[in-house]
């Protein structure tokens, strides 16, 4: 919802905006050219559009969350590599206890457990890279309950984020007041007297 509410407003703001950028620097046609090519530009780029938004506008909020991201990526590192040690001493001990079985059995059980510690290692080395963007830093947290469930120090990362992420500022009314400031700045600058005169 809040994406359709942001791919409208930028989509109507980028129209209005194109056009008159068009009309200033092309004349009429270059006002229905601009207008229509920065509108259908800011509803395809939506999404990268409101993370340029919430970058520039919400500078302060935006930081905030990848800085909270990266105290969650560390707590989480924690835990996964406990999990990575001791799965490859329960592998290691699956194949000293299982000697005596069927080796068909013995052979899938080890096997069973070897996939385990690499699916607990691609998830560690999936860190590495740290969240980038607002979406990363989501799919992070939902990693999180999924990876660390019972850990304090995640359950806290987890938590701080999350807050964080409820208290961003309105980007329908930073859009708004960033329209606000534009239209004042091309006023203020259509006021200015030419050098011709």
């Amino acid at each position: 919802m809040v994406d359709a509410a942001s791919g409208g407003i930028l989509t109507f703001t980028g129209g209005k905006a194109g056009a008159a950028l068009g009309l200033i620097f092309i004349g009429p046609a270059g006002a229905l050219i601009l207008g229509l090519a920065i509108a259908t530009t800011a509803l395809l780029g939506t999404s990268n559009m409101r993370e340029l938004i919430e970058r520039g506008l919400h500078r302060e909020w935006y930081q905030g969350v990848l800085a909270d991201a990266a105290r969650l990526d560390e707590a989480l590192r924690e835990p996964l590599e406990r999990r990575v040690r001791l799965l490859r001493e329960r592998s290691a001990t699956i194949v000293g206890r299982t000697s005596h079985m069927d080796p068909d059995l013995r052979d899938w059980m080890d096997a069973r457990a070897s996939d385990e510690v690499i699916a607990a290692a691609d998830t560690m080395l999936a860190l590495d890279s740290g969240p980038r963007s607002v979406a990363e830093v989501v799919t992070l947290g939902l990693q999180a309950t999924r990876v660390a469930p019972t850990d304090v120090a995640v359950i806290r990362a987890c938590e701080a984020l999350r807050n964080r992420i409820y208290s961003e500022p309105s980007l329908t009314l930073g859009v708004v007041n960033l329209t606000a400031q534009l239209g004042d700045g091309v006023a203020g600058w259509a006021a200015k007297p030419s050098i011709e005169s």
